[in-house]
């Protein structure tokens, strides 16, 4: 399992982790990774799942430094056209 997160504005890849299981630590690093790059917290965060898959310890850390959390519904992956279009172009170019 290997986790980016991006910059929606930029487009650039803040950060990336990889580990064999998608669990808080995993998010929690990365996280870390990307905070450490940018030199704060994000205004919005779009988690590349539904909310309900995140754990809430990740999400209550975003909420904690003013993070606004934003998921896409179930289903609809056109809420979230960043992302899909993110790992669209990466599945085009590396496999």
């Amino acid at each position: 399992m290997w986790l980016p997160l991006e910059d929606i504005v930029t487009r650039k890849v803040m950060a990336v982790q990889v580990g064999k299981y998608h669990n808080s630590q995993l998010i929690l690093t990365t996280i870390k990774q990307a905070l450490m790059k940018a030199g704060t917290a994000p205004k919005y965060f779009i988690p590349i799942k539904e909310r309900n898959l995140w754990h809430d310890c990740v999400l209550n850390i975003l909420e904690e430094l003013g993070t606004h959390i934003s998921a896409s519904d179930k289903g609809c992956p056109w809420q979230n056209g960043f992302q899909e279009s993110f790992f669209g172009r990466f599945k085009e170019e590396f496999w």
